[in-house]
Parts: structure tokens; C-alpha cells; sequence
């Protein structure tokens, strides 16, 4: 079989800023092929680990002595002491701070604070040049984002009179979110991560303590455990019946939206939608386990003003203890990955990954496109265009699309005029792994999914393309395994060799 023009992915994902690098081959040489990723916001995905986090790329570290490796770099005051790696408030009649050396910064970058703190009181706070960053750290690692109105910046953890703590590490990094590609991790395999605009429309989605109480339930507390983002401050909940913790939310009416919350434990309980405080509209019921899981609830609402709630609801389910993380209201009939917030509503962007390449690398009169995708959310889309060539417009593109339950449709446009039209509104392909393949030239489309034959077109003609493209207006989640280009038109059994599941 002859060599990709371009490939992506099949496990060898590979990201620098605002790109996604690709590679072809020439012989035995690789030539690396960037694709450009844009997203104006960041977003997170699940890490080799199976942590959610928000995809970054971070500078060198400006804080100078930041480990606390020596007794040096640091202005200490009364009761500071830095010894063994850990600098050390005692308490004082006072309140006393430590300040960092002046770091050199960028004006208008936003810089990620790091302060992982491994013991504390009450009346422990953090500040910096630029004023106050929190009025209480917890114990664990606390980050926080700050934008720098100076090219001078300090770091001033502060201790209020009879307060104590002890920090390991403090550490201030440039930091970069947008346009990053996600490499998102199922535990067994690595995939690209593309989806659509959405907004968390909860204030607070990990803050529990903002969230109002309803009923007998008692209130949110926290301990120290591990929360699906790696960090140590859980909050947990009794669960009692007819009690909840719920938010309040500004959605439209008879619109279908997404409540998601990631929960552990040992209880049972219910996510609820509702537009009053005694008649639950939709709701899930769960079962708590050892592990994180995410529990959805898909649901829409004859108000604009709703309840979102975590208990029972007049009920007599819910019993048990149950942690709880990253709660997110989207509109939409399934939940995209998890969106921070802490005090507003937050948006990401749409993943849009495309990039016009020199004659070669995409076959101007005949190719093949290869992809390996997941597309357990997909069928809730219509429709939703896996990948395609095109010349930057839809006039001249050779397309792959999906619709609702399962329809599948490879549409080829020249001159504005659609010229290939293999359908199939019946197909019913289900939720999974799959392996699609269109292979052109004049007079010879064909297609093929999982090794089987899907249809062809031997009377048309090849339009002007020049761009690769996953970007589409309508686009829902999708995890691509990997990506192919052939600048040839591969042979039948070549196609079924390569689709095959």
C-alpha cells in the first residue's frame, strides 16, 4: 500500500501551539505536516492518567527559589521561616508575609500561580502585585490565573494574626490555552477531541458551598481525597430525603439541555431539572460507587428559569454519602467535556482544524481520504461532516457526513454544484469505532466503512481542493483516532484492508 501524504494520530499525536503536527514520509524520511487548530478558549480533556484537565502549554518558571530549597530569594517576615524544602508560618500576634524577588513578566500574558500547600489555619491567604488572589488556600495544590497589568510581578503569601502554614512550592509560569488540540485518553488508546461551541451555564461548577440548600438537606462539606482534576478538596454530601443542593439557571424554553456531575460515594440519589420546587420536570436517578463517574441527565423545560438540583426531591431515595465534582449545565442532547467556572458562566470554543498545503500532499485529481473515528455522540447531530477537501469553500469539497440515527452520506460539490451524492438514509450505523475511506478520480468515487463497500460513483468529475478541514458549523463530539491522506487512489482491496475493523 503506498504511504500517506498525511497522517495524523495512530498514536502518535504530537502538538505545539496553534498546532497539530502531522508528518508524511518520503522514503524513509518523515517531513512533519502542521495542521492549524484554533479555539479561542481553552478546554480540557482526560489525561494519560484519567484526570481531567485543561489542556496547557506553560513557560519557564519565573519564581526564583520557588521549591523553598534554600533560605534564600524570599522576603520573610515576623515568624517565616524557610527550611527542608517548606517555608513555615508560625503564628504571630499580627499578620506576617512572604514575598517573592520581583519576576520580569509580559504585560497583558496571563501567567498560571501555582501554591501547593501542605499544612494551614484559618486566616491564610494569598496576594500578589497586582492585589488580592485568594482569601483562603486549603490544603493541596491552589492555582490560580492572573493577568499582569506590570512588567514587575510579585508572589505574597500572607498569614493573618494566629494563623499557620507551611507551602512546599510556589511557582508562576507563563500560560497558554487557546488554540491547543486535545488528546483526549479512553485508558487504552489516544484520540483527537473535536466539538462544538458550548457554555457551562452553572456559576459554580466545583464550588459547592455557592449551591443553595433546599429541604432537609444538610450542607456541602469539604475533605481531603482526590477529585477527577487531581486536586485534594472534595466536597461531600449526606444525602437526606427530600433535601437537595441545586443552582438556579437561565435556559429556553422546550430546548434540550445537558445536566452533567461527576459523583462518588456510597449512596443513591437524583439529578433533577425542574421548574419548581416540588415537580421535577426530568430526572436521573444514580448509584454511587468507589470510582468517578459522570451522571447525565438530558432534559428540556416549559420555563426559562429552572432548577438544577443533586438530592431526592420529596422523595425517599436518596440516602448515603456521595462526593461530588464539575457540574455543568450545556444546551445540547449530550454532554461535551467539562467546562470550569467560578462565579460566571464560561465558553468554549469550537475546535475548527484545518490547513492548505502545497501540491502533493492532497491529491489535485485523484486521493484517498482514510479516517478512524469514534463517534458515540454524533448521532445526536444533523449533520456533522467527519472530514473533507475543499478549496476554503463549500463550492468545490469531497465531504463525508453523518446524520442522526446513523445515516451516512459522502457528498462531492464542483462549482457550486453537487456532483456526487452517495446515500444511504437507512444505513443505521450505531455509536463506536468506525473506519471510513472515499477514494477519487474522474470518473471513479468510492466509498468504503468497516471493510464493506458502501457505494460509488463512476460519472463525475474532480473539483479544485487544496485544504484539509474537521471544522463544520453543525459539528458535534467526535474522537479521531486517526487521519490519512493519499495523493492516489487507492485499490479496492487495498480500501478494504484499511477500513477493516
Amino acid at each position: 500500500m503506498a504511504n500517506p501524504s498525511l497522517q495524523i494520530g495512530n498514536s502518535n499525536w504530537a502538538i505545539k501551539e496553534s498546532n497539530l503536527l502531522g508528518y508524511s514520509t518520503a522514503g524513509t524520511k518523515f517531513l512533519p505536516q502542521p495542521i492549524t487548530m484554533t479555539r479561542a478558549s481553552a478546554g480540557t480533556r482526560v489525561n494519560p492518567q484519567g484526570l481531567v484537565e485543561t489542556v496547557e502549554l506553560l513557560g519557564s518558571e519565573e519564581v526564583t527559589n520557588g521549591d523553598f530549597a534554600t533560605d534564600s530569594n524570599w522576603v520573610k517576615g515576623t515568624g517565616w521561616t524557610i527550611s527542608g524544602g517548606n517555608a513555615t508560618l508560625a503564628a504571630q500576634a499580627g499578620s506576617s508575609a512572604l514575598t517573592s524577588t520581583n519576576m520580569s513578566v509580559t504585560v497583558g500574558k496571563i501567567y498560571k500561580v501555582t501554591v501547593n500547600v501542605s499544612a494551614t489555619s484559618t486566616g491564610f491567604r494569598l496576594y500578589d502585585s497586582l492585589g488580592v488572589v485568594a482569601y483562603g488556600l486549603f490544603i493541596g495544590e491552589n492555582v490560580f490565573y492572573r493577568t499582569a497589568t506590570s512588567s514587575s510581578y510579585n508572589i505574597i503569601p500572607l498569614g493573618l494574626a494566629g494563623a499557620t502554614g507551611t507551602i512546599s512550592n510556589v511557582s508562576v509560569k507563563e500560560y497558554a490555552a487557546n488554540n491547543l488540540a486535545r488528546v483526549d485518553y479512553d485508558g487504552t488508546a489516544s484520540s483527537l477531541l473535536v466539538e462544538p461551541q458550548r457554555t457551562n451555564l452553572v456559576t459554580y461548577s466545583e464550588d459547592f458551598s455557592q449551591w443553595s440548600i433546599d429541604g432537609n438537606q444538610s450542607s456541602p462539606t469539604t475533605i481531603s481525597g482526590l477529585n477527577p482534576d487531581g486536586s485534594s478538596q472534595v466536597y461531600q454530601i449526606n444525602l437526606n430525603s427530600g433535601g437537595n443542593i441545586y443552582k438556579i439557571i437561565n435556559i429556553s424554553s422546550s430546548t434540550d439541555y445537558t445536566f452533567s456531575v461527576y459523583i462518588k460515594g456510597s449512596g443513591v440519589g437524583r439529578l433533577i431539572l425542574s421548574n419548581a420546587q416540588s415537580v421535577p420536570e426530568n430526572y436521573v436517578d444514580f448509584t454511587a460507587t468507589s470510582e468517578w463517574q459522570r451522571i447525565e441527565l438530558i432534559g428540556s423545560s416549559s420555563n426559562t428559569l429552572v432548577r438544577v438540583a443533586i438530592g431526592s426531591w420529596s422523595n425517599s431515595l436518596a440516602s448515603g454519602t456521595i462526593q461530588i465534582f464539575g457540574a455543568q449545565v450545556e444546551q445540547g442532547s449530550y454532554a461535551t467535556s467539562y467546562i470550569p467556572t467560578s462565579g460566571s458562566t464560561v465558553t468554549r470554543v469550537a475546535d475548527s482544524l484545518s490547513q492548505t498545503f502545497s501540491n502533493g500532499v492532497i491529491g489535485q485529481t485523484e486521493g484517498t481520504m482514510f479516517a478512524e473515528v469514534n463517534i458515540s455522540n454524533i448521532v445526536n447531530v444533523s449533520p456533522y461532516i467527519v472530514f473533507r477537501i475543499y478549496d476554503g469553500t463549500t463550492s468545490n469539497q469531497i465531504a463525508f457526513n453523518i446524520y442522526p440515527n446513523g445515516r451516512i452520506q459522502t457528498t462531492v460539490f464542483d462549482g457550486g454544484s453537487l456532483i456526487v451524492n452517495i446515500d444511504n438514509a437507512g444505513y443505521g450505523l450505531t455509536s463506536g469505532i468506525h473506519k471510513f475511506a472515499i477514494a477519487y478520480k474522474e470518473n471513479d468515487y468510492i466509498v468504503y466503512i468497516d471493510g464493506v463497500l458502501f457505494g460509488s460513483d463512476t460519472s463525475a468529475t474532480v473539483p479544485t481542493i487544496n485544504t484539509f478541514d474537521l471544522t463544520y458549523p453543525n459539528a458535534g463530539s467526535i474522537n479521531y483516532n486517526q487521519l490519512q491522506l493519499y495523493n492516489t487512489r487507492l485499490t479496492n482491496s487495498e480500501l478494504v484492508t484499511l477500513t477493516t475493523i
